[in-house]
Formats: structure tokens, sequence, C-alpha cells
């Protein structure tokens, strides 16, 4: 890419630390290697992972290819470390092209029928959770062929890229996310958030954002505390953006990062867990007051509803602080 010559130079500032490979120049690792998918599934394991999102670029693409022998010939393996992972699907292609209603229907059926025959393809409420990328002028018209066409297959949980002024179609898509890992954190504590571990090009001069572990704790426990539907993390092995926490390590230091980034997040994201959602106090009082009301109002009816407004009133008090 843009000249670059492997393994003189690399189109990253980065590079895998993949079955800890001595020599750097025989670091890099092939997505089809059966045996390195697996040194991966263990790593995701280590990091806590619910769940991942694949990038796919169409019917008979490389990644289609991958993703399928992931899901159907790596996933079922006995050696398998984390059989439990659960995989999604980013449609990228919406980045450079504006497919028709009717391409998008097409592509729609097969992933429905390729992939949805597997127990490891991450669903919600019974249905596929697919994330569709956006180009820089994705907006209205992006949210209505998506809405169209993912009404017209059903069966998918439609989750689309975010972008200025989203709110107003926002009963289009199932959910909404975002990706620009130029930013520590960012979030809409309704859908989504995410965090970056830094974000560095191999053809510019400098990081748009650098790395720096103790900024990406913080950014985590920020995340953390949101109790956000989908918490991201961007990325786990984009390398051309240097937005890795796969292990690696810089090649401008020749310094290595093991396990940092991916130990943070199982620490933060899973031993210390979410925090409880904090309902509105005044929420109670008026609750509370309602019933009283109508109690010294209408004392003839207290009988007869006591048994359901102690009910109603004690499910909405949460009874444990563990219970995300």
């Amino acid at each position: 890419m843009s000249g670059r010559q492997p393994p003189a130079n690399w189109s990253s500032n980065f590079q895998p630390q993949t079955l800890d490979a001595g020599d750097p120049s025989e670091a890099l690792y092939n997505s089809n290697d059966t045996s390195i998918v697996l040194w991966q599934l263990g790593k995701m394991r280590q990091a806590g992972l619910d769940f991942v999102i694949s990038s796919w670029w169409g019917k008979s693409s490389y990644e289609d290819a991958i993703l399928r022998k992931i899901l159907f010939e790596v996933v079922p393996r006995s050696d398998n470390p984390y059989r439990d992972l659960k995989w999604s699907i980013v449609y990228d292609s919406e980045i450079f092209l504006d497919p028709a209603v009717e391409r998008i229907i097409e592509d729609l059926k097969y992933i429905s029928a390729t992939f949805g025959r597997s127990n490891n393809i991450f669903r919600m409420h019974g249905k596929i959770v697919l994330f569709v990328s956006g180009g820089p002028n994705d907006q209205v018209d992006y949210s209505r062929r998506w809405n169209a066409a993912a009404r017209w297959v059903g069966g998918f949980y439609l989750v689309l890229k975010a972008f200025r002024g989203h709110s107003a179609v926002a009963s289009y898509a199932d959910a909404w996310y975002q990706f620009a890992p130029t930013n520590r954190i960012q979030y809409d504590s309704y859908h989504w958030g995410f965090v970056s571990p830094g974000y560095s090009r191999y053809d510019e001069a400098a990081p748009r954002l650098s790395r720096n572990p103790e900024e990406f704790e913080m950014a985590l426990r920020r995340l953390r505390e949101t109790n956000v539907p989908f918490a991201l993390i961007e990325t786990w092995n984009d390398w051309n953006d240097g937005t890795q926490i796969e292990p690696g390590m810089d090649l401008q230091t020749g310094e290595r990062y093991d396990d940092v980034y991916v130990d943070l997040v199982r620490r933060i994201m899973k031993e210390e867990g979410y925090a409880s959602p904090q309902r509105p106090k005044y929420l109670f009082g008026i609750l509370l007051l309602a019933v009283i009301v109508m109690l010294v109002a209408f004392p003839y009816v207290a009988s007869p509803i006591k048994k359901a407004i102690s009910k109603w009133v004690h499910s909405l008090v949460p009874r444990s602080t563990n219970n995300w």
C-alpha cells in the first residue's frame, strides 16, 4: 500500500505480536490460518469480549470466506478457547458505495441464509445484529435505504452509523453506533459508546491520538459508568490505523505493549463490572405522593389494590447493585 515494501517498511506503525514470533518479519499473520484464529480467540477471551464485529465486503469476498471458515470450521473445534463468543457483521461496502435497496435486500438474504445458521451469530431479541458502515455523505437517504431493505427481509436488528441529525430519523434503525477512533471516548447514553487506544496512520507524520494506557484506562472507566447498550472497543486489529488492542509492537520505537490493553479491558469492563444505572430520585417521590393521596382520598379502594400497588412499587426498586 502506498509504495510500502515489506519487510523493509509496512503499511502500519505497529506490527502484530502473534504467537510471540521473535522475528518482526515473521510476525505478520494470515487470517485464514486456523492456529492464528485460535490464538486470537484466546486473547479475546482474555479481554472478556462478549462479541466481535467482523468486516464484511459482500458475498464471495475474502472477508466473507474467512468469516464462514471461522463460524463453521474453527468455532466448533474442541480446542477453541472461546466457544461462547458471539460474532456480528459490519457491512463495510457502504463506505464507498450507495447500494440500492434491491442490492441490500439480496445481501441481507445471503447473510441470513449463510451466517444465520450459526449459533454464534450475535442476536438481540431473536434478530441478527447487523452494523452498517457509512461514508461522510451517508445521512437520511442512507437510513431510508437500509430501513426499507431490513423491513422487507425481516429478522435483522439494524445498527446504523450515527450522523449529524440522525435523531430525526432514529426510528429507522433498531440502534445506532459511532466509529471515530481518533477520539479517546464518545458515547450516546441511549445507544452506543466507544473507546480508542490511539490512532496513528502509517501515512501521516504524527498520531492523531497518541497511545496512552493511562488515558485508555480512564476512558474505559467513563464508558463503564455510562451503561450504554453497546460498549465498543475501536478496534481489535485495525493495524493500518494503529487503533488495535491486540498484542503488538511499535515499529518506530521497537517497544512491545504485550497484553496491556487486553488486560485493561478485562479488568475494568468485566472484573470491576458495570454500575447499576441511577434512577431519578424525584420519580420515587412522585409515586409515593400519588399513592398517599389516592389512599387518603379513596380509603375504600386501599384493600383491593394494596397488594398490586406494593408489588408495583417494589418492582421499581433495585434489589442489587450487581444486576447489570
